[in-house]
């Protein structure tokens, strides 16, 4: 006879089984009075209780890329670190495009590595495309894309954790935080494990109440395949966070073999070597070509047809979709003039044959989205591996964090990636690295890490996001920058690693490595100033080609880099002492030459606005009392609790007049005020 239990079953209720023999009866009453049985049992219950109370520094939910980062800088800075996910096997996974960077985004993954992140170097390692984008404009605006096999990019990042040696891993769904004296205490599971913390990191992605749509049909989930956060979100809600709902959309996967080239836009891999991280030299990558195609008038005639079966349209859901990413009848409803909108056929590794429809995103039903695809020129007989699909999720309003990315309301508790409103990896692991800086700093005790607005992208985009909060999917533009030639792509390293060392986010190696490149650029500037070249005709044709007048007197190499269109490389016949450099120091270089007068114009522009910021707003200030204040601003701004004046004036809905009055009355003294 099979007889079945769990380990807290006890002996004496096997008696009442029917059918038991004596001898068997006889045997469960031994063991049931035998002391070492009793002495397993207490020992067992021992164990559970230390298990049950075991305590981290910091205890990071959620392993997307948000959650990969935080978790990876906390064990690095020495922080005994938990990391829990709902999959192990899904750590860092790319549900949507398999690529990484591009405009705006690229500059985040750059100031992720010069922290010490993992996002950049592991996209260099898994790379099989990729291609520098906005060349044909200044370096500000200017940044890398790349095309990565998908499940070799999260499989490193797995084994980039795995070999972090303050770090654990636990699989499992987190369905309450403890939290006592609007403190955070820890947090507890859906089998009733809970751990202890005095910091976590939620970083919760697309889950919390998560529902996949496509066309009619709608199920929970935080993603395709993947069980939705249900109780989370209860949670987060019963803990009084303000939750909002936003959409977005994700393409149909192809079948590369089904796919017709011949006649496509190619788009190849860049010639010369690149690479996101400062560690690393470049390389070529000689992987898959990425083609391009254009919708036509029967694919939007089909999308009109069936507005109405599209359950994220902009005009039908309750939602918020990603407007600078929408779908594609989102883009035909709201532009109804165009026919041709860009489709590009990415392949999402190279030994696969699934090819990402980046173009498509849609939340139409499966059948339509076969008649869209097929509608397409070379996509005429393209098999449809898996449909695209929209989802819903919860999101916490982001005005009610601070610039650590902590919630005001509860101490200990910070929030980084699409839980605060964001969409895309790169923003994802932004904010992770500096909840997961913040996060281990509190639980050492320590001042937070607060770069400003002049200093990096994810400050750019983290004050956004506090000060502004969002109505849709924020998605970071270079646009969003002021002073974008100050914070360029290749001065990241320059800009944050001797922060992130100062923190110990950043290892020795890579500090040093730093600051001997800064030493190398500023040297190079000073030679290039004092070294002279005199007029002669080879450089006058250089010149002349140029668009320039050729020199008549003897002109140092600076003022001549500082012309449009001469390059370092075309002056070196004029410079024979020239040492030897690496590209990436030439750029810089060639940058702080060139641009030197719009450069040192931001700078002092940051100055101007480094006066607001250090104005600071006194703690609890009553704006509801201020008269002079619009009603809006009144609102706005007691929701906000701006630190400073420079904040203040950034929070949506205040007016240079609100700036004004608020600018007089913080110089007055309490009494007066």
């Amino acid at each position: 006879m099979l007889i079945t239990a769990n380990s807290n079953t006890p002996f004496s209720s096997y008696k009442s089984y029917p059918g038991l023999s004596f001898s068997l009866r006889l045997c469960f009453n031994i063991l049931q009075s035998c002391p070492l049985t009793r002495a397993i049992r207490e020992k067992r219950k021992e164990l559970i209780i230390i298990y049950m109370a075991r305590t981290y520094g910091v205890i990071v939910v959620g392993g997307g890329h948000a959650g990969a980062e935080a978790a990876a800088v906390s064990a690095r800075m020495g922080v005994s670190t938990l990391l829990v996910t709902t999959s192990i096997h899904h750590i860092a996974l790319m549900p949507c495009n398999p690529a990484i960077g591009g405009p705006g985004k690229g500059h985040v993954v750059r100031e992720i590595d010069a922290l010490g992140g993992l996002m950049g170097r592991v996209a260099d390692l898994s790379a099989i495309h990729v291609k520098k984008v906005n060349t044909g404009k200044g370096p500000a605006v200017q940044t890398l894309r790349v095309q990565t096999d998908r499940e070799l990019y999260s499989r490193l990042i797995r084994e980039e954790l795995e070999a972090l040696e303050h770090l654990d891993i636990y699989q499992g769904e987190v369905e309450s935080f403890l939290v006592h004296n609007g403190r955070i205490q820890g947090v507890r599971t859906t089998s009733g494990v809970s751990f202890h913390t005095s910091c976590a990191v939620l970083a919760a992605g697309t889950f919390l109440n998560g529902e996949i749509k496509i066309g009619e049909l709608s199920y929970p989930a935080g993603r395709q395949g993947e069980f939705s956060s249900i109780r989370l979100a209860r949670t987060l809600q019963g803990m009084g966070l303000p939750l909002m709902r936003l959409n977005t959309c994700t393409p149909p996967r192809l079948d590369r073999a089904t796919i017709d080239t011949s006649h496509l836009e190619r788009q190849e891999s860049d010639t010369e070597p690149l690479c996101f991280s400062f560690a690393h030299s470049g390389r070529v990558c000689r992987g898959p070509v990425v083609y391009i195609t254009r919708t036509t008038a029967e694919t939007c005639a089909l999308i009109r047809k069936n507005f109405h079966r599209s359950p994220l349209l902009q005009r039908l859901s309750d939602s918020s979709p990603v407007r600078e990413c929408p779908s594609l009848e989102d883009k035909v409803y709201r532009f109804p003039q165009r026919e041709n909108h860009l489709v590009f056929l990415e392949p999402e590794g190279e030994y696969f044959r699934e090819v990402y429809a980046q173009g498509i995103f849609t939340s139409l039903p499966e059948e339509i989205q076969w008649a869209i695809v097929r509608s397409i020129p070379g996509l005429e007989k393209a098999n449809i591996i898996r449909p695209g699909y929209g989802i819903e999720y919860d999101i916490i309003s982001p005005t009610i964090l601070t610039h650590t990315l902590e919630c005001r309301a509860i101490t200990g508790l910070y929030c980084a990636g699409q839980i605060n409103g964001t969409s895309g990896y790169e923003e994802a692991g932004g904010q992770g690295i500096l909840a997961g800086i913040n996060a281990a700093l509190a639980s050492k005790g320590e001042p937070p890490f607060l770069p400003g607005r002049d200093e990096s992208y994810i400050a750019v985009m983290v004050d956004d996001l506090v000060t502004r909060g969002v109505c849709e999917p924020y998605r970071l533009r270079t646009g969003k920058v002021e002073h974008r030639l100050v914070v360029r792509h290749g001065n990241a390293d320059m800009r944050l690693t001797a922060r992130g060392y100062a923190v110990g986010a950043v290892n020795t190696d890579r500090y040093q490595h730093t600051e001997k490149k800064r030493k190398a650029v500023q040297k190079e500037i000073e030679r290039l100033s004092s070294t002279f070249v005199s007029p002669s005709q080879l450089l006058g044709v250089l010149l002349r080609t140029a668009g320039g007048e050729p020199i008549k007197t003897p002109e140092h190499l600076a003022r001549l880099l500082s012309r449009p269109r001469v390059t370092y490389r075309d002056l070196a016949p004029f410079d024979p002492t020239r040492p030897y450099l690496s590209p990436d120091i030439i750029e810089e270089v060639e940058t702080e030459i060139t641009y030197a007068g719009y450069i040192e114009r931001q700078k002092r522009a940051i100055q101007s606005m480094h006066r607001l910021e250090n104005k600071r707003i006194p703690e609890g200030f009553d704006y509801s009392s201020v008269k002079g204040l619009s009603a809006e601003a009144r609102e706005r701004l007691a929701e906000v609790q701006p630190l400073t004046l420079g904040q203040a004036s950034r929070v949506r809905g205040v007016t240079p007049a609100d700036m004004a009055v608020l600018s007089v009355l913080i110089e007055l003294p309490n009494k007066k005020r």
